[in-house]
């Protein structure tokens, strides 16, 4: 097990999400946390809840100038870095828009590689070193509505197995991340057979498949995970415009359980996908709720998220579980 007591990590995307979680736990396991965003408003907020073992260094990573400036003030010996700063929008080939597609691949890939040009000559001149990549299931195959952020994701992912190999030879670990829902087709069956499956509050694991037909093995491979003990939680049931409500009957019935995704109560991602997330409502299919929340400004939906009745009527239906996780 890796030991974090008296150990220097840098997070970059510390501001919220993840990487502020990642910030106050190894703050707790005794670890100096530099902590950097683009808002030093939030950063200060978590030193202060944090303590004095912390080190707010604002950061923009699309900004050359500014990456440089912050790893000029880095201490000498650094242990670590954590890269998981990233941005989202949900954007299909046919509505290419060149801005956001450039800014996913600008944050997402090159703004890590910004940071590492810093840091991969710090570490070898040091002896040693820790860096962790975020990458995501959305890095090993093309889907549906994500031009830009799985090219930027599957970028990250190769450039952290090409560092892997490069620096074994100097002492430094390279470590990729990819957690995120799991993609249901046949290779799955695969990963259910070696086992390890990321799991989340004990046995629930998150599942999802593809936006244009669930692969003819599905209710197997959820029968599969059954069998193994899993709680299978299927993410975002109102996007599958091939399910019926009474596919969705069934799969209760069969103990998955439905997790709605909270944008599609604004229409978000259509209105078909909001008038199916009020029929699941109505039907009382939903045990719990998932933010899907890749930048900034979905924050900010979430508040309106709550002012609608929808939400309201899933909260008083007393069918919700994520307080159980």
């Amino acid at each position: 097990m890796r030991e974090f007591q008296n150990k220097t990590y840098w997070i970059v995307g510390a501001s919220e999400g993840l990487g502020r979680a990642l910030a106050i736990q190894l703050a707790k396991v005794g670890a100096k946390v530099i902590i950097s965003a683009r808002s030093e408003e939030r950063l200060i907020g978590l030193s202060e809840e944090i303590g004095s073992n912390t080190m707010v260094l604002p950061m923009d990573v699309s900004d050359r100038s500014s990456v440089q400036k912050a790893c000029s003030k880095l201490p000498r010996s650094l242990d670590g870095f954590i890269f998981v700063s990233g941005v989202y929008w949900h954007m299909s080939a046919s509505s290419w828009d060149e801005i956001k597609a450039e800014e996913m691949v600008d944050v997402n890939l090159v703004g890590a590689m910004r940071c590492l040009a810093h840091l991969v000559p710090k570490f070898i001149n040091q002896g040693f070193g820790h860096i962790v990549l975020t990458g995501s299931i959305a890095g090993y195959r093309g889907l549906p509505g994500s031009v830009g952020y799985c090219a930027s994701k599957a970028g990250l992912m190769s450039l952290a197995e090409t560092l892997k190999i490069d620096l074994a030879k100097n002492k430094i670990d390279v470590q990729l991340e990819a957690a995120a829902e799991y993609y249901l087709d046949y290779e799955f069956e695969l990963k259910i057979k070696e086992g390890n499956l990321l799991t989340f509050s004990g046995k629930y694991i998150l599942v999802e498949t593809s936006f244009i037909e669930a692969p003819p093995n599905f209710k197997e491979l959820i029968f599969k995970l059954q069998i193994e003990g899993y709680k299978v939680i299927l993410a975002h049931p109102e996007r599958y415009p091939f399910m019926s409500m009474q596919d969705y009957e069934e799969l209760a019935d069969r103990s998955v359980f439905l997790q709605l995704n909270l944008l599609s109560l604004l229409g978000n991602y259509g209105l078909e996908v909001k008038d199916k997330a009020q029929q699941l409502i109505d039907n009382n299919l939903i045990s719990f709720v998932g933010t899907d929340c890749h930048h900034m400004g979905h924050t900010d939906l979430y508040e309106k998220c709550q002012t609608t009745k929808a939400w309201h009527q899933l909260v008083e239906s007393g069918k919700l579980l994520n307080h159980l996780l």
